[in-house]
């Protein structure tokens, strides 16, 4: 696998990962709150900073612009392979 592709696989999963941490942390001020109690203030604020971690690994932007770059690249690996077997190819990226 190329450098490219890991670094973009690195991507999806850093936002995997920090999305899964948040459900979790989620589920436990869940049971706080289920059971009328109060949760420590750690584990709130561990919610908003892992919250802050996700909205920006899941940013659109940043994971369509990673997706975007594999998808050229692989078009254009694939152009120069058909090269001259079609008239003209409509330019993707």
């Amino acid at each position: 696998m190329s450098d490219t592709h890991e670094k973009q696989n690195d991507v999806l999963l850093h936002a995997i990962v920090h999305y899964d941490r948040l459900q979790i942390i989620f589920s436990e001020l869940m049971e706080f709150w289920l059971e009328g109690k109060e949760p420590p203030a750690w584990l709130v604020s561990a919610y908003y900073d892992e919250l802050e971690e996700v909205q920006v690994a899941m940013n659109y932007d940043r994971l369509f612009e990673h997706a975007s770059r594999q998808n050229r690249d692989f078009y254009d690996d694939l152009q120069n392979k058909l090269e001259g077997l079609l008239d003209k190819s409509p330019k993707w990226f």
